[in-house]
């Protein structure tokens, strides 16, 4: 998984680092193996599409979701989202 690098840079000069949010997860590949589009994993989860794809990108989404997202893939939440620390 390619995870990009984004820096915010505020008022002050200073200068965040904004991997500490991106988060690995095992959303896409799971998805792809059954197959399903995006648009049928939201809808088997209960959820957008959006938010299946902010998931596969590793941005923040809420712990609920991703549950159903585990559910829906019929995997366990530890197959599917690990921290980045992990790896």
């Amino acid at each position: 998984m390619l995870i990009s690098i984004v820096f915010i840079k505020n008022n002050e000069d200073n200068i965040y680092d904004m991997t500490e949010n991106i988060r690995k997860n095992r959303v896409k590949k799971y998805r792809e193996e059954i197959p399903l589009s995006i648009s049928e994993l939201a809808r088997k989860a209960g959820l957008t599409p959006q938010t299946i794809a902010k998931m596969e990108k590793g941005l923040p989404t809420r712990k609920n979701s991703q549950l159903k997202v585990a559910k829906a893939l019929n995997k366990k939440y530890n197959e599917v989202f690990e921290d980045i620390t992990d790896t």
